[in-house]
């Protein structure tokens, strides 16, 4: 294998994910739920991600506010 095309591959194959996802109902629970339980499981964790974005959001803003400031 040509090691200029391994490596592009190989780089992203190690990248590093933060923001990985995950069902939040496990297989083994999904079929004992009713409907109305796993959706209102999905709309707690869509609000929580939505919060999360919210701060993540301000402190954008707060850095950027910061950075604004900085002498040169």
């Amino acid at each position: 294998m040509d090691e200029r095309l391994a490596a592009p591959q190989l780089s992203e194959a190690l990248q590093f994910r933060p923001r990985w996802w995950w069902d939040p109902v496990p297989d083994f629970l999904r079929d004992k739920l009713d409907i109305k339980v796993i959706q209102d499981l999905a709309v707690i964790q869509l609000e929580k991600r939505m919060r999360i974005l919210e701060i993540e959001q301000i402190a954008v803003k707060e850095t950027i506010s910061a950075l604004k400031n900085v002498q040169r």
